[in-house]
């Protein structure tokens, strides 16, 4: 009895081992992730995918460019799969080789919808595109676990410049889940993925959003395990030039567009056919206005968080000195374009002012001191777009300063002006802060200087004024007596 008994309870535990085991080996087949929130939800009419979420940040103001994003999901396995690429030690290493994946597409278009960000980035704008089903219609070997490389290639955007497209290089280790139905059917049951070391491919941890794939009803909403986010700058127009009277002065050739302000003393204006250049233009007006005047003025513009970023980020080669300082030319209007240098008799082969950014988003920069008279106008280039910027008129002399400010190609309303000499400035003008736009950015200020009207007699012309009365008065008291004697 003794010995059937043992039998009996050795023969059970052999068999609950058998069924461990087998359950172990099934649960490291179809459920390679311990954890259920990664275990995957997939079933055979509702698989599990395999979708790119693709962020593109820009500058408050900037419209998206037209241009599509390509990622790659290439297949690992055998020969090819790294060390340490199991999850974690959640899984061992698979060996199978995956099967062919391609690519998926995310396009953006300027009329893609665009979301500002909260504080502290509450000056940059996220606009968020969701790739296709990376893994609809892929035709799956066996079930088991299939992992890929999943990249985005850099190459889709061509850099000029005015525009410059920042790529994530962020790699990630996909691991695809493939479980069978009853009936034979394999089946997405779960993905996940996992941040690769692009010199190694081993996972180096988990991603943001451990989650699969939920599609939400909005941009925003949803998400995915396999997250990139690139940042596109764009900055204003170049100056487009042709060769001038000398090396240093070069035209910007056709007429000019006549900026807002008081009538009276020609209006030079600015440079026609620049679509978003930060221009600062001056103007004078009134019988005792006098062009040879010279005004004084500062200015400064001041960088948003993303290009603060941008700067600060060490993958970005070079990007210090194509944020850094900017230079503005002093053109003025000679009939036929606008030449570089100061207008005659004073001209001068070339005047320049260098502008270095402020880094505190939201605080104003270092202000720049410059000058300018009558026809002649201040013309920055390649400022990022939505940087703020600012601009005032320190010294109008004995002039009456008034300006009108156009943003992004928009009148800003009301203009400021002084009915005294005085200090006014971009400031005075709308809502502060001002961001530079994509269309036109002009800063026209105009001063007037007329002769205070004569409304009374001045005591001090008095004498003058008797003495030639009583000699007018003495010449017709004459006349008067000598024709009444003729006719006597």
């Amino acid at each position: 009895m003794t010995k059937f008994l043992k039998k009996l309870v050795s023969g059970v535990l052999i068999a609950l081992v058998t069924v461990i085991t087998a359950g172990s080996l099934q649960a490291n087949a179809f459920d390679v992730y311990p954890n259920p929130e990664r275990a995957g939800a997939g079933t055979p009419t509702a698989p599990e995918q395999a979708v790119v979420t693709k962020h593109l940040e820009m500058p408050i103001g900037t419209t998206p460019p037209n241009t599509t994003f390509t990622f790659d999901f290439t297949p690992l396995g055998g020969a090819t799969l790294p060390p340490n690429i199991g999850d974690l030690g959640n899984i061992g290493v698979a060996t199978a080789a995956a099967p062919a994946v391609g690519s998926v597409n995310a396009v953006f278009t300027t009329g893609t919808a665009v979301i500002l960000q909260p504080a502290p980035r509450a000056d940059v704008l996220r606009a968020t595109i969701h790739t296709e089903n990376a893994l609809a219609g892929v035709v799956w070997p066996s079930s088991g676990v299939f992992v890929y490389q999943v990249t985005e290639r850099t190459d889709t955007f061509t850099n000029t410049a005015r525009e410059h497209m920042y790529f994530d290089t962020i790699q990630y280790n996909l691991f695809v889940t493939i479980g069978e139905a009853p009936d034979g059917t394999l089946y997405v049951r779960g993905s996940h993925a996992w941040v690769r070391d692009p010199i190694t491919g081993a996972n180096v941890g988990p991603k943001i959003n451990p989650n699969p794939w939920r599609p939400g009803p909005g941009p925003e909403e949803g998400g995915s395990d396999l997250i990139f986010i690139n940042r596109f700058i764009r900055r204003t127009d170049d100056i487009p030039t042709t060769p001038g009277p000398g090396p240093e002065r070069p035209i910007i050739p056709g007429p000019g567009t006549a900026v807002p302000g008081p009538s009276g003393m020609p209006n030079p204006g600015v440079p026609g056919g620049l679509e978003s250049a930060l221009m600062v233009s001056k103007r004078v007006t009134g019988s005792m206005a006098s062009a040879n005047s010279v005004f004084t003025f500062t200015g400064a513009f001041t960088h948003t968080t993303l290009v603060n970023e941008v700067v600060a980020d060490p993958d970005v080669a070079n990007s210090a000195v194509t944020y850094g300082p900017v230079v503005a030319w002093v053109y003025h209007n000679n009939g036929t374009g606008f030449v570089r240098g100061r207008r005659a008799p004073a001209g001068t082969l070339a005047v320049s002012y260098t502008f270095t950014p402020g880094t505190t988003p939201g605080a104003i920069g270092q202000l720049t001191t410059f000058e300018l008279r009558h026809g002649e106008v201040l013309i920055f280039e390649r400022i990022p777009i939505g940087n703020i910027f600012v601009a005032t008129e320190t010294n109008s002399l004995t002039y009456h300063p008034s300006i009108d400010l156009m943003v992004n190609g928009q009148a800003i309303t009301p203009r400021a002006a002084l009915t005294a000499p005085g200090t006014i400035g971009t400031a005075n003008v709308g809502t502060a802060p001002h961001r530079i736009g994509e269309a036109s950015n002009i800063a026209a200020f105009t001063n007037t200087n007329d002769p205070v009207p004569i409304t009374g007699i001045i005591m001090n012309n008095l004498p003058i004024i008797l003495v030639t009365g009583g000699g007018v008065g003495l010449v017709v008291m004459t006349i008067a007596s000598k024709r009444r004697r003729a006719y006597a």
